[in-house]
């Protein structure tokens, strides 16, 4: 039998990749002088049933792709920026801010899908 996917799991684990993402980009903008240092990033966030062989269907380009839901090790790897510094230093304060504004706004958007699902089934409850 199937179990379905819980929203709160979902949002929940969205919720980790983001904090993790959000760590990166501090700690490449904490490195912003450092000589050497390479920017680094996280691998896309995915999702992915528990069950094998069952995968979500892409029918659009801005649907999320498939990964393990409960994963919470995420790859970080190097960026490839095109812009380096003499000291050998890669980090783009642009681009790192772009990144935390983007975790930010996913936060927001994660946080106010849970709060809702969470006052319908509080709804629910209440009425029965």
């Amino acid at each position: 039998m199937r179990s379905p996917v819980s929203v709160f799991d979902v949002v929940s684990k969205h919720v980790d990749w983001l904090s993790q993402r959000y760590a990166v980009a501090a700690s490449n903008v904490a490195n912003i002088d450092t000589p050497g240092f390479r920017a680094k990033d996280i691998e896309a966030f995915k999702l992915e049933f528990d069950h094998a062989g069952e995968r979500l269907k892409v029918t659009q380009s801005g649907h999320l792709g498939s990964g393990t839901v409960g994963q919470t090790d995420y790859t970080v790897y190097n960026k490839g920026a095109a812009d380096e510094t003499q000291s050998g230093n890669n980090v783009s304060l642009e681009d790192e801010m772009k990144t935390l504004g983007e975790s930010t706004r996913q936060m927001s958007m994660d946080t106010s899908i849970y709060k809702l699902f969470h006052r319908m089934i509080l709804t629910s409850v209440r009425s029965q």
